[in-house]
């Protein structure tokens, strides 16, 4: 006899419509676009349904069953938030197609949902998982170009934040080195900006 999921709560509900709504904008992206497309025209999109360039190209991916999800899957997973009686939210998912479809997205989004983990909390594991691949001597994943901007994002984000953490550190840095790396930092933060406001060509 097969084990029914328990009825949704309100918050499992709103959460699940907001997925929907999302991945359709995704699928009517993708649709038009293509699973990579000309700069201009992922702007269009992204304008045409009022929201960034960079959610517009993690929308696609999501909605691409090559990078993302397929309706069957998303029902599985609507299914354990059920379960659970608590859901990830598209912050996650836009996170989690980073990750290439596999065991690995599989166990960050159980633990995900099991620990209640923030979507913020999920990119820091996600960024820690590539790290220890990296780390591991593997060579890194090859990214396509319609993620190339996300990947960059991620990267930039990830040394953004190494660097502020260990900012009073940098003092015991010799002084040319130490202008390098002050210069380096404000680099990144402008390459992040652009990224931000869609200014890259």
């Amino acid at each position: 006899m097969s084990v029914k999921s328990k009825p949704a709560n309100d918050k499992v509900k709103a959460a699940i419509a907001e997925i929907e709504r999302r991945y359709e904008i995704g699928h009517a992206v993708l649709e038009k676009c293509g699973p990579s497309s000309p700069t201009g025209l992922i702007k269009e999109e992204a304008r045409k349904h009022g929201i960034s360039r960079d959610t517009c190209q993690k929308l696609r991916a999501m909605a691409d069953v090559k990078t993302g999800y397929s309706r069957g899957e998303l029902a599985k997973l609507y299914a354990k938030f059920q379960d659970a009686e608590h859901a990830l939210t598209i912050s996650h998912f836009v996170k989690l197609v980073s990750v290439p479809k596999g065991n690995l997205r599989t166990k960050l989004t159980d633990l995900a949902l099991k620990n209640r983990w923030s979507s913020h909390r999920l990119q820091a594991e996600i960024l820690a998982h590539q790290g220890r691949r990296a780390s591991g001597g593997r060579n890194p994943t090859k990214v396509g170009v319609d993620q190339i901007e996300a990947e960059l994002g991620r990267v930039l984000w990830s040394w953004d934040h190494w660097m502020n953490t260990n900012e009073a550190s940098f003092t015991g840095l010799e002084p040319e080195l130490r202008a390098e790396v002050d210069s380096l930092h404000r680099l990144i933060s402008k390459v992040q900006q652009m990224l931000q406001d869609g200014k890259t060509k």
